[in-house]
């Protein structure tokens, strides 16, 4: 479909962070909201803490909940405000210290839960009923009922209270040491005989570049950067494992129980997903060996994984926006209209510039019913790929904005649907506009990568951060016992498909640095095949796709995500050949690419 009047200029854009709160970050209305949150907490916390039984007390229990609940969309306004300031600018003290004060208030907050979640645990079950179907707290009480399942992950109330205390001096405090280093790193890149200083964040947007000596030296000065900071990332990684770790033995549960727990899914469902991968994986090895055929190389070294392969290009953003504009217009006209309202409120960051974060992110800005996306564009498909992939996630947040505050806590894994589904859409019409040869064998090698990334690449990290529970177990570890265990969770995950590997892998990744919660890796592949089997049935069902969407969005909100996909969708996450019948339509497109590879 060819959008009319749809123009965008070529040069990638800055966000307006305004709108969110003016001033910017050192400003007095930052300093004024954040005070007014701040009193409002404390009393919050005080009244919780001072509050008697739960039976004896409900109401004022009840009002506690109520008054957290509607403190959410000014806390959740002002958390994206201080992130993005501070992710487009690390360089900032400004930015920096309101990020920090963000994990001031974010604590507070917890205290209040910990205060709450003691009096769900001690009261029984009838009077926990009573409480819970009180009919202000209708819209909370899936929320509760999942607070009051979370016992196994509380210490004693006294000892949770010091836990929240200690968490800015501990975990919080390592992440974002690690989040201002990686925001500043630099190294010197040199092509074509021309050396440049660059950020990292750059240097990873060059990974789909088509020239390979970009591609080469890019990889090169990355690993050049990361390594210059290896002792401090791997002493990062240390401390943050070894808290999760101690918290772990102290509760009796293993690394995988919270992640599970918080994302609202069953082992068993973790389990059985990983068949789509072993599945998949004989057929991605047989692309990887085409794909090395192509670039002419007697093995795909890993700066090449990304390489495009036919005819494919660079792009410009006006370009890029229009052909995702086209594409979501051929699922529904609506999704285009919300791009184009993301697009001209200019909640989009994109342009390359020094002191930029790595990566890229959608964060809801739940008091103005707006998102903010930052990503680095380059140019690549990938990059346009990725900017769908972002509006997808701000479409949920559109999708949630209505909703009570207890209805919008998404897991991680839920939280993919909608951008994994918007990816899908993006590349099915890539596929479909791709008649020359050459352009469409680049664009299935666009939909191999991705399946790539999500059944390889996310499986080797998964491995890697259940590893580093056993490594720190014995000990302090080291940059070089890293390093080997990187390479030999990549070796299993793509099944020695690869010439050469990524060492430096463990330091670049930021998920392995989140201070608030681990395995962020897992959920990305839950998310790839589940918004897989939901856009196949979206589809099917034409213009009714939209409101199956969005009624799956709606409920990522608050449902357990077995009966989420039972209900909305007919399917039982335990059953290993649902998620290998996801993966089925890849063995069509490797044979096609392997016969346009020659």
């Amino acid at each position: 479909m060819v959008l009319d009047g749809w123009t965008d200029p070529d040069e990638a854009p800055s966000w307006d962070l305004d709108p969110l709160c003016p001033g910017g970050p050192g400003g007095d209305t930052f300093h004024e909201r954040v005070a007014a949150a701040t009193e409002a907490l404390r009393a919050l916390a005080e009244r919780a803490e001072q509050a008697g039984p739960l039976g004896a007390d409900a109401d004022t229990w009840s009002a506690v909940q109520v008054a957290l609940d509607a403190l959410h969309p000014e806390l959740g306004e002002l958390g994206t405000f201080a992130h993005c300031a501070a992710s487009a600018n690390s360089r900032s003290a400004a930015a920096r210290a309101a990020e920090a004060t963000m994990d001031d208030l974010r604590l507070l907050v917890k205290r209040v839960h910990v205060a709450i979640c003691a009096a769900l645990d001690d009261a029984d079950d009838a009077g926990f009923e009573a409480f819970v179907r009180r009919p202000e707290l209708a819209e909370a009480a899936p929320m509760l009922r999942h607070d009051r399942a979370g016992r196994a992950f509380r210490l004693a109330p006294e000892l949770e209270r010091l836990r929240t205390e200690m968490e800015r001096e501990a975990l919080l405090g390592w992440g974002r040491l690690y989040d201002q280093l990686s925001g500043q790193l630099e190294a010197d890149l040199t092509v074509g005989g021309v050396t440049r200083r660059v950020s990292v964040a750059q240097l990873a947007a060059m990974r789909a570049d088509p020239d390979p000596e970009v591609r080469s030296r890019s990889f090169a000065a990355t690993a050049t950067a990361w390594r210059s900071v290896r002792d401090i990332c791997a002493h990062t990684l240390t401390q943050i494992t070894g808290q999760r770790l101690a918290m772990n033995d102290r509760l009796g549960v293993d690394e995988l129980a919270s992640s599970l727990h918080d994302n609202r899914i069953e082992r068993g469902t973790l389990d059985a997903m990983w068949a789509a991968a072993d599945a998949a994986r004989p057929g991605l090895v047989r692309y990887l060996a085409a794909k090395a055929r192509l670039l002419g190389t007697d093995g795909l070294a890993w700066h090449d994984l990304d390489a495009p392969v036919g005819a494919g290009r660079n792009v410009g953003w006006g370009t890029a926006t229009r052909w995702i504009g086209e594409a979501f217009a051929g699922f529904h006209p609506k999704l285009t209209t919300f791009a184009r309202e993301a697009l001209d409120g200019r909640w989009i960051d994109a342009a390359p510039a020094p002191g930029r974060r790595p990566g890229g992110f959608c964060a809801g800005a739940p008091r103005s019913d707006q998102s903010r996306i930052f990503l680095t564009f380059t140019g690549s498909i990938d990059n346009a790929t990725t900017l769908a992939h972002e509006l997808g996630h701000a479409y949920h947040n559109r999708v949630l904005a209505n909703e009570h505050p207890a209805r919008q806590q998404i897991t991680s894994g839920t939280a993919e649907t909608a951008s994994t589904f918007a990816e899908a859409v993006f590349r099915d019409q890539l596929l479909a506009r791709a008649e020359d040869p050459g352009f469409r064998l680049f664009v299935l090698e666009q939909q191999l990568s991705a399946a790539t990334a999500f059944l390889m690449d996310i499986p080797h990290r998964f491995a890697i951060e259940r590893k580093l529970y056993a490594l720190r177990r014995e000990g302090v570890m080291e940059a070089d016992q890293l390093d080997e265990l990187a390479v030999a969770c990549q070796r299993e995950a793509y099944a020695g498909a690869l010439a050469t590997w990524n060492p430096t892998f463990w330091s670049s990744k930021l998920h392995f640095y989140i201070p608030t919660f681990g395995f962020y890796n897992w959920t990305y592949t839950f998310g790839y095949l589940f918004s897989g089997a939901l856009h196949a049935r979206a589809r099917e069902a034409g213009r009714e796709g939209l409101a199956l969407l969005e009624d799956v969005l709606l409920r990522t909100g608050w449902q357990g995500t077995e009966d989420l996909a039972r209900e909305a969708l007919g399917v039982d996450l335990g059953d290993p050949a649902f998620w290998v019948s996801v993966v089925r339509p890849l063995d069509a497109m490797v044979e096609e690419f392997e016969a346009l590879a020659g």
